[in-house]
């Protein structure tokens, strides 16, 4: 897990697990003393998908008003990209982020372009380690071969490798009107403004996180939404890469965040490493269990940031749990 300040760099939070006493690091498995969440890098799914809507916006590739057919997998050879829940039709572009349809996101990143997209991945700091006082940072993993096939899945977040930092980063970048920042474990002066870097306009990472907040109120994050804090965000549901492909049977399940997202301050990211089912169904995807978790997470660390709720109408996450409570019940 990680939590950062969008408007200077700071790192607020980091969790990693399995963890250590630092009292007795003597005791410590070695497994233990590596920080996951700066030092290892993993393939992210779906939270890349705003990367590359906020890249064709910004790149004038296309506009929300654009739709799609996602009706058809994608082939290139033996390969095929499929979606989950696959939709008759064609989907806008606001409709591919919030119902995170892979066919959607591989064609925008195919209209997009390499080139573009390595630019824009690179504005965003996701194909270098994100820089910390610390001690080994998560290289990433990148294609050797950029080939169409990779520009596509890339585009929803698979054949590439980043830190749970970096990520964080690139979402800090979004709540940051498009600036990134280096992520930074000591607290900034007032008088040494941090270093900003481009990544898209203000106007197109204004547009993503209204997405974003589409996504958890309508979409697959709404287990995420939590009373007062506008929490905007994307899941990710990404099968383990092994030697030679994928493992169907173990998930990387995370959930992307920023808050307020009327005012965005706080990027948050929760990772969670072949979760357990968080149904009776046995969904261990990241809108069962990631989004949740970083909900509860909000509601206890913004009163401590001094984010006053904004008191609305009940969130759809606390709808969605009422609805079981009621099915449990019988």
């Amino acid at each position: 897990g990680v939590v950062l300040d969008a408007s200077s760099g700071e790192v607020l939070g980091v969790a990693s697990w399995p963890t250590y006493d630092p009292n007795a690091p003597g005791a410590a498995r070695p497994e233990a003393m590596r920080n996951r969440a700066v030092a290892d890098v993993y393939e992210m799914g779906s939270t890349f998908k705003p990367f590359t809507v906020a890249m064709g916006l910004d790149a004038g590739q296309f506009t929300l008003a654009n739709s799609i057919d996602t009706s058809q997998p994608l082939k290139f050879g033996g390969q095929s990209i499929h979606d989950v829940h696959p939709v008759n039709g064609r989907q806008s572009v606001s409709q591919i982020l919030i119902h995170s349809s892979n066919i959607g996101a591989a064609q925008l990143a195919l209209d997009v372009g390499d080139q573009t997209q390595q630019r824009y991945l690179r504005a965003f700091g996701l194909l270098d380690p994100a820089p910390l006082q610390s001690g080994d940072l998560g290289r990433p993993l990148l294609p050797k071969d950029w080939k169409p096939v990779t520009t596509a899945t890339v585009g929803f977040g698979h054949g590439i490798a980043v830190s749970p930092l970096a990520l964080t980063t690139a979402y800090a970048a979004l709540a940051n009107n498009g600036l990134r920042i280096a992520p930074t474990l000591v607290a900034r002066t007032p008088g040494d403004p941090p270093l900003t870097y481009p990544a898209v306009s203000p106007e197109t990472a204004r547009s993503v996180i209204s997405l974003m907040r589409e996504v958890v109120t309508e979409g697959t994050g709404r287990r995420a939404d939590v009373h007062g804090y506008e929490v905007a965000g994307k899941t990710g549901s990404a099968e383990k890469a092994i030697a030679g492909g994928y493992d169907k049977t173990k998930l990387l399940s995370s959930f992307a965040a920023v808050f307020p997202s009327s005012e965005p301050r706080y990027a948050v990211l929760i990772l969670l490493d072949e979760p357990k089912a968080g149904n009776k169904d046995g969904d261990a995807t990241a809108a069962i269990t990631a989004a949740p978790s970083v909900g509860r997470l909000i509601t206890r660390i913004a009163p401590i940031l001094g984010v006053a709720p904004v008191l609305d109408a009940p969130p759809a996450g606390m709808a969605i749990q009422d609805e079981e409570a009621k099915r449990r019940a019988g």
